[in-house]
């Protein structure tokens, strides 16, 4: 028999964690004496077998039962996943000098996930927006620069087919006779 001199509402409120946390203080056998859940109190962690139900309510420590099981699943060592597929990483502390009493302390893999996230976001966010605002200026940039060495090509291609021209007509329509040679031709 375990004996706490306090109010066990007092215990509750005072191991009363996170809403992402759940925090259980259970007997040899696994029955839930204390928990912040209370839809978990005086349930067991694993499926009892009748003789163990039979053992339970013979030492009249937590009623008349049914100790039904609330569907905690250990899914590896330190993992464990409710009714409703939530998932928990899980630390058990034995209790000194009570042997089998152990606190079990249940924090939810999602708000963890959160809360190692959330700085992250908070930090590399505006790393991110200031990489795209320079991405965009460098974009631009170059665009312009493009823009400006097509423009001043398609200039010189004009000048260059205005000469052109200007050759052909005065090769053309010179009445002196000119004649060329191509020093290529053998």
């Amino acid at each position: 028999m375990v004996v706490i001199k306090a109010s066990i509402e007092f215990i509750e409120k005072e191991l009363t964690p996170a809403s992402d946390e759940i925090i259980l203080v259970t007997d040899p056998k696994g029955v839930v004496f204390i928990s912040n859940r209370k839809d978990w109190l005086y349930h067991a962690l694993g499926k009892l077998s009748q003789e163990e139900k039979k053992k339970i309510a013979a030492s009249f420590q937590f009623g008349r039962g049914p100790w039904s099981w609330f569907g905690l699943k250990i899914t590896e060592e330190k993992y464990v996943s409710d009714s409703s597929e939530n998932r928990y990483l899980m630390h058990r502390l034995g209790l000194n000098n009570y042997p089998g009493w152990d606190v079990i302390h249940l924090y939810n893999l999602k708000a963890i996930s959160k809360i190692v996230s959330d700085p992250l976001i908070k930090i590399t966010g505006p790393i991110v927006l200031a990489l795209c605002v320079l991405v965009g200026l460098a974009v631009s940039l170059l665009y312009r620069k493009a823009s400006d060495e097509i423009f001043k090509r398609k200039t010189f291609e004009k000048a260059l087919q205005k000469n052109e021209e200007r050759y052909r007509s005065i090769y053309h329509n010179t009445p002196a006779m000119l004649h060329s040679v191509d020093t290529q031709v053998v």
